[in-house]
Parts: C-alpha cells; structure tokens; sequence
C-alpha cells in the first residue's frame, strides 16, 4: 500500500473481488433500492453517490434514496428503454422497429430511426420524457451526466472494430448532435446541470470534432460551471491516454472554444481492461482477482483526480470498482464522486421488450454482455 501511501490516501483497504464485479450487482451490496412489505423504498444510503440510471422511475427513485445526482445515463440504455413505445411504429418504406431490432442491432437500428423523420421525432420525444423527470427528482444545480450512445468493440468487427467516440464520429455522427440537441433543450427547460458526455475518448481531435458536429447541430456548451442556460460538456475516462491527457484536453478546450468542461466520468472496468491488456469478461487468475486495484490503475485514477480537481471539474467514478467499499474510500479521498446503479423497475413495457428493459434498468451489463437485438431474440425465439 505504499502507493497508497504517496498519493495521501491512508486508512483504506479493497475488499471485494473486483475481478468478478459485474457478477455481483451493486445495489444488491449497498441497498439502492428496496420494496419493504408495506410497498414503501427500503433504507436511504448510507454514503453520498450519485446514481446510474435510464428511465424517469429510476430518478424519482435514486433521489428518494438520497443519491445527490445522475453520475451515469447511459445513451444506449436511454435508447433501449426509449425503443419501448416505437416497436410497432412501421418505418417509411415498411417493417416495423421491431423488426429493425431483431436484424440490425441496436446502433444499425439507431441509424434507421435517426434517417426516418416522424420515428426520429417519436423518439426524442420519449428520451426528453426522461431526461424532462431529472429536473423534478434533484434540487437546482444537481449533475446530470448524460453520456453518448456506446455502441462497438474496440475488439470485435462490430462496427468495423471501432468503439465510443471513434465509432460514433466515423460511422454515427447525426447520432451525437441528435443527443446532444436533446440535452440542450432539456438544460433550457430545467435547472439540473445537464451535461452532454462522448464515451472512450482517446484523442484531443474527437472531442473538437464533436464540438464542432454540435455547433453544426445549433448546440453550443456552458463556458463555466455556473452557466445553467446551456448544457456541460465532459467525456468518460476509460482509456490511459484520456487519463494521462485530461488536463491538457481542458486547457486547449477552454483557450480554444471556451469550453469549461463539467464533468468527467471514469469507466474502471474499461479503463483496466486497456491498462493492463487483460479480457474484460474472461475469468483471470487467482492473482489478479483484484486487478482493478493494480498500482498502473491507481496512478491514472491519481493523475486524473489531480487534473480535475484542480480545474474546478467534477470527476466522477462510474465503473463496477465502486462496489468494494474499500475502492469507493480511495476514490473519495483523491478527489473523485462515486456513482452506483440504481434499478428502475418498468411494470409496462412490449412483451417483446421485457427482457431488453428488466436487464437494461435492473444491471449495469446489458451492451457488455449482448446487445437489444439478441435479448429480443431470446425473448421471442426458440
């Protein structure tokens, strides 16, 4: 711990088996959320977090916990639960969402609605329903952390290898001023701090060219943390290179666009899982059990916490590492927020889509362990 030890963290020790954190739900550990007998929430948090969540019940949920904020509303769980009212709307030339759903995937199917102007209206309209509940489920000036659809894998031909930002920049890019424009008009509307986030970042060039696709798109950025009248913008750390250059990125940024980035969220699963070369989903060995906490992972996390914190940005740590106590500790005493699942329970939903919404809203592991397209199929195939 001697690591530890340099970067003024004392008193903290990993608990859990971080290497098998995506078996082991979160708010199943802390208490999230619970139905006691008489149907009321079970107890509040024990600790300050903000939540991870994706429907309007699971915000009205999170802040009845006491979760001070949205530390994580992922674009593509925003898409599967948003989806749920269009699967029998028929795209312009025939064939239904659904259909679309079950042959395309979910970022090809994303493609299809965006291009078919009455289903991409429909479906803005059911994400600002979402995002519209954030308002009224946090005090004035509370995070909202809305990060882009995140869709590939930098390890597979899905999406021609291509993941995050790279994915959405060369193959998605209406997909991000689509979002976007979403959240600014949820920030005009509402006094939340709404801020729009691109996923796996690597370089300096996708979060300009991701400036620029927004301006394109009639949406500019907050120039201060203070600046409700417009959205915040921010990316999610999980690579080492967005580590070791996040306070470059701002600096340039602010010099060069006026952008005060507000948030930055760090994914510890990806962030290890390119550290140190290992397979995300792969049992590992004994040793490396708590390889989250590998000395190389804890200096970028110090490095990033150092680079935030001194800018005045929010970093907030959204990955499955948070469930061990231990780890929460340590990423509190650097600097960073901690954001945790919350379950959002959706009682009506297409019988074709149950499955797609229970794993969507109830765990953190839908698009890592398969995607909408093959949840409907195990729903409706033999």
């Amino acid at each position: 711990m001697a690591f530890l030890e340099r970067v003024g963290v004392a008193g903290v020790q990993f608990t859990g088996e971080l290497a098998a954190a995506h078996a082991a739900i979160l708010w199943d550990e802390i208490a999230s959320w619970r139905t006691s007998a008489d149907g009321g929430a079970g107890p509040p948090l024990g600790e300050e977090l903000l939540a991870n969540a994706c429907t309007a019940d699971g915000f009205k949920r999170a802040a009845e916990l006491g979760s001070v904020g949205l530390g994580l509303v992922r674009g593509e769980f925003l898409f599967a639960v948003g989806v749920a009212a269009l699967v029998d709307q028929q795209f312009t030339g025939g064939g239904t969402v659904a259909d679309a759903l079950t042959s395309d995937g979910e970022w090809r199917t994303l493609c299809r609605l965006l291009a078919d102007q009455r289903l991409r209206r429909m479906l803005a309209e059911q994400l600002m329903f979402i995002l519209d509940a954030a308002d009224s489920a946090f005090p004035p000036s509370a995070p909202v952390f809305v990060r882009c659809f995140d869709y590939g894998d930098a390890y597979s031909g899905t999406g021609g290898g291509l993941r995050g930002a790279a994915l959405l920049l060369d193959q998605l890019p209406e997909a991000v001023v689509f979002l976007a424009n979403i959240v600014a008009e949820a920030q005009a509307r509402h006094a939340v701090r709404y801020v729009f986030a691109m996923p796996m970042v690597a370089t300096y060039a996708e979060l300009t060219e991701t400036v620029a696709l927004a301006g394109r798109g009639g949406v500019t950025f907050a120039a201060s943390p203070d600046d409700l009248t417009r959205p915040g913008f921010g990316w999610e750390v999980e690579t080492p290179a967005a580590c070791l250059c996040t306070g470059l990125w701002s600096d340039h940024l602010e010099r060069e666009y006026g952008i005060v980035p507000a948030l930055c969220g760090i994914g510890t699963n990806d962030l290890t899982q390119f550290t140190l070369a290992r397979p995300r989903r792969m049992p590992v060995r004994l040793v490396d059990a708590r390889h989250e906490a590998h000395p190389a992972v804890l200096a970028l996390l110090g490095t990033l916490a150092d680079d935030c914190t001194g800018r005045g940005i929010s970093a907030v740590l959204s990955g499955a590492a948070g469930e061990d106590p231990g780890y929460r500790a340590f990423a509190r005493q650097l600097g960073f927020l901690v954001s945790c699942p919350i379950p959002a329970l959706m009682t009506v939903a297409h019988d074709r889509l149950t499955p797609v919404l229970t794993q969507a809203v109830a765990a953190d592991r839908l698009v890592d362990a398969y995607g909408v397209a093959d949840a409907i199929g195990r729903g409706t195939r033999h």
